[in-house]
């Protein structure tokens, strides 16, 4: 049987506080373009936190696994995974606290609670948003690790991992959220490793209903 990580599941014990935390923001098509060296502030971030939308949806995360669980969690409400990778923009608190643009301690609304209880909406005007991708991109070109790219296979085990949770991790907010996992499961089969596909927990799930 396949493995299932610890952290797939609600922590026992509160994290620690004194840890480095950081924000992500789940960013599109223009992924590729902000590891490159001619990347324009403008645009990309034009693209990633919109020009006209004030406040934008990030995740507050201390590890990798955190960031998993919270790009997956973003795909959950979504009518079709496709194949394409998720990519995340890593934001450094500092960063944002920098150009003024505020933190905000908001509900998320993904229907896993884990990611629900780390969202946060970040509050700027575009011009602080531009700024702040400028430093993105110049942190970038200094050899910083800015841009993290999920392959989908990766986020429908996720997918998998929040099926195996307790009832009490899917909040009311979204209470289709595991027939949306599972349905996001059946439909990209075909993209999942046959070990992964063979396991009888992962059928067991697909065959449960709520």
């Amino acid at each position: 049987m396949l493995r299932l990580f610890g952290w797939a599941r609600a922590p026992e014990q509160p994290p620690p506080q004194n840890r480095r935390s950081w924000l992500i923001r789940v960013i599109g098509s223009k992924q590729s373009e902000w590891t490159k060296t001619s990347g324009d502030a403008r645009e990309l971030g034009g693209e990633a936190f919109s020009r006209i939308a004030e406040r934008v949806s990030t995740f507050l995360v201390s590890s990798p696994e955190e960031e998993l669980i919270a790009a997956a969690a973003h795909q959950v409400k979504r009518g079709n995974v496709g194949s394409d990778p998720v990519a995340l923009l890593r934001i450094e608190l500092d960063e944002v606290r920098a150009q003024g643009i505020e933190v905000l301690d908001t509900d998320g609304d993904t229907g896993i609670a884990s990611a629900d209880q780390a969202h946060r909406d970040v509050v700027g005007d575009w011009d602080k948003y531009e700024a702040l991708s400028a430093g993105v991109i110049r942190e970038i070109r200094n050899g910083a690790d800015r841009v993290r790219r999920i392959q989908r296979p990766v986020i429908l085990i996720q997918f998998w991992h929040f099926l195996l949770l307790p009832d009490g991790q899917i909040t009311e907010i979204t209470a289709d959220s595991r027939e949306r996992c599972r349905k996001h499961i059946e439909q990209n089969l075909k993209h999942l490793p046959e070990d992964v596909k063979a396991d009888e927990s992962l059928r067991s799930c697909l065959e449960t209903k709520h």
